[in-house]
């Protein structure tokens, strides 16, 4: 009787216990979700940056023609500023697009043009006298333009804080020619003809001139320095090219009028600037 009470003691007491760990196991039951991936959280702002430039100009004077003769003005300098967004897509590439001003160049031209013929009498059956002195053309002429370009570049590495990098892009520009000028004079060598004829100014011609979209592309190389994590100092150098066209309509040109062509915008630029990360 004793073993037996015994006996049943252990069984019970068996019972109870593997009772307790199928309910204990009941609230943890592995599965699927144990073995999933970690999920990595990216930002929006991750990769993304401002930026804004100034920069200095040096061009290359365009190829003038006025009526298919070929002519001079000289490009002046001038300065730029500039705008963008980009992407950094990984260490090594990077995307923007920017807006650039390129403000007002002004152009200057001064030849020794015939100084022509004087009509004492304002008669046809004499001969008009031949104006004898030095006579010269000047022209004159502002121009500005604003690019819109799509640019990629490569960064070469980060050595110290100083990233060098090489780019090029692709894009349009608004050309704006204005307030073009032309103005003829002579120093007539005998002041009596001068007081006579009074051509001390033989014209003065000031026209509205052209705007227009043109084709535009640039190269440009520099580097970048890690002012702070998320703020850099960029210097560099572009090439631009803007395509030509024609800048000026129906200039006088001796008895007839013509177009001032030109054939294209070859621009050295110096540039500085910040690019600000946004984390």
């Amino acid at each position: 009787m004793g073993n037996f009470r015994k006996v049943t003691a252990l069984s019970i007491a068996m019972l109870v216990a593997f009772s307790f760990n199928v309910r204990a196991g009941d609230y943890y039951s592995p599965g699927p979700a144990d073995d999933a991936p970690e999920v990595t959280v990216v930002e929006f702002g991750t990769g993304w940056y401002l930026r804004g430039d100034v920069g200095y100009t040096e061009a290359i004077d365009p190829d003038f023609s006025l009526g298919g003769t070929a002519t001079g003005l000289d490009l002046g300098n001038a300065n730029t500023f500039g705008i963008g967004a980009g992407y950094q897509v990984n260490q090594f590439f990077r995307i923007d697009g920017t807006l650039e001003q390129f403000a007002n160049l002004g152009f200057s031209d001064r030849r020794v043009i015939n100084c022509g013929t004087w009509d004492h009498d304002v008669s046809a059956l004499t001969p008009e006298i031949p104006i004898t002195g030095t006579c010269n053309e000047s022209q004159a002429i502002t121009v500005g333009a604003t690019a819109v370009m799509l640019n990629a570049y490569f960064d070469l590495g980060n050595f110290a804080g100083f990233t060098p990098y090489v780019g090029a892009g692709a894009g349009a520009a608004y050309v704006r020619w204005e307030d073009y000028t032309l103005v003829g004079t002579c120093a007539i060598t005998n002041p009596v003809d001068c007081q006579n004829s009074g051509v001390t100014s033989i014209y003065n011609s000031v026209n509205t001139s052209n705007t227009g979209w043109k084709a535009a592309g640039s190269v440009m190389a520099g580097f970048a320095y890690d002012l702070t994590r998320n703020l850099k100092l960029d210097l560099g150098y572009k090439f631009t090219y803007i395509g030509g066209g024609s800048a000026v309509d129906n200039i006088p040109n001796g008895a007839n009028f013509a177009n001032l062509n030109y054939d294209s915008f070859q621009i050295h630029q110096v540039k500085v600037g910040l690019r600000y990360e946004i984390w």
